[in-house]
C-alpha cells in the first residue's frame, strides 16, 4: 500500500493513506486505485 503511494508520487501521504485505509484496498485493482487517487487529487486542487 505505501509502496503504491510512493510510486504515484503523492505529496500529502497522510491524507491519501486515510482514504486508502477506508477502502477495501486489498480487493481493489491497481487501475481502480489509481483512478480513485486521481479523483481525490482533482477534488483537493
Amino acid at each position: 500500500m505505501l509502496a503504491k503511494i510512493s510510486i504515484l508520487n503523492i505529496s500529502n501521504v497522510g491524507y491519501y493513506y486515510i482514504i486508502l485505509t477506508h477502502k477495501n484496498i486489498m480487493q481493489a485493482g491497481y487501475k481502480n486505485l489509481q483512478k480513485d487517487l486521481t479523483i481525490c487529487l482533482k477534488k483537493i486542487k
